[in-house]
């Protein structure tokens, strides 16, 4: 008896095992539609690799008048879509449309929809800045009474002006290198050229930079609070009265 329930469990062993090789053969679907997704996939990401390096390989400089218009066609809309609705809710194929060009246009001039946001920040830099320069090119004495109002109204008047591009461009330079560095090389530049206008009307050389650079941030942190945080609670002409008394004892003393 016992040597027959040995010979039972030894023939049960040897047996085939017939609910893996189930199991197998319902997986085999699966098993063959991932690899297929994936093969997919791969392949996916290597096409989009070679369409980057085709579509970088081919960027034109337009030469002539229309294919240059077209360009800047193309960046002001992109300027325009970056202020109404932010950089990351607008796409390269809404730059287009408005610009009235197809997408593959826009790709024979951009390498992406951030090469576009660059060349719109040109664009702000030009409308917030020009007006500036052309502040500092007029000034022809020490008088800072009338210099610090003045930059005030400028700067805030810019601030306003382009409030919708001015919040996009900076919520970028935080994550962007690009941006941050152009913002910096834009503010170094204000910095030297205020100091050595000031140099060349007499104004001691000593400190003339920190000086400036202080103003420049105290005047860009009340146009903020004009533009941006616009408290209930604070009587801003009372505000530039304070700043523009703070400002011209720093440059006078």
């Amino acid at each position: 008896m016992l040597d027959f329930r040995r010979k039972r469990k030894t023939e049960e062993a040897s047996r085939p095992s017939f609910p893996l090789f189930a199991f197998a053969l319902r997986s085999a679907p699966l098993f063959f539609l991932f690899t297929f997704l994936l093969f997919s996939f791969i392949i996916k990401k290597v096409n989009a690799r070679k369409d980057a390096v085709f579509m970088a390989e081919n960027i034109r400089e337009p030469k002539q008048k229309r294919s240059i218009e077209k360009k800047e066609r193309i960046i002001e809309a992109g300027y325009k879509l970056f202020a109404e609705k932010g950089y990351f809710n607008t796409n390269t194929a809404e730059i287009a449309k408005v610009a009235g060009v197809s997408t593959g246009i826009v790709y024979g001039y951009f390498h992406d929809k951030r090469d576009i946001l660059l060349g719109a920040m040109e664009i702000y830099i030009r409308k917030v800045f020009t007006p500036i320069f052309s502040l500092l090119d007029g000034i022809s004495s020490l008088d800072f009474k009338k210099i610090i109002p003045s930059a005030i109204d400028h700067v805030v008047r810019a601030h306003k002006t382009n409030a919708a591009m001015h919040t996009t461009l900076h919520s970028l330079s935080s994550e962007d290198e690009i941006v941050a560095a152009r913002f910096a090389s834009l503010e170094e530049e204000m910095t030297k050229k205020m100091s050595e206008k000031l140099i060349s009307l007499g104004y001691p050389r000593e400190r003339v930079y920190e000086k400036v650079h202080t103003a420049m941030d105290v005047i860009q942190s009340i146009a903020h609070e004009e533009v941006y945080d616009k408290h209930s609670y604070i009587d801003y002409f009372v505000m530039r009265t304070l700043v523009t008394d703070m400002l011209v004892r720093l440059f006078e003393e």
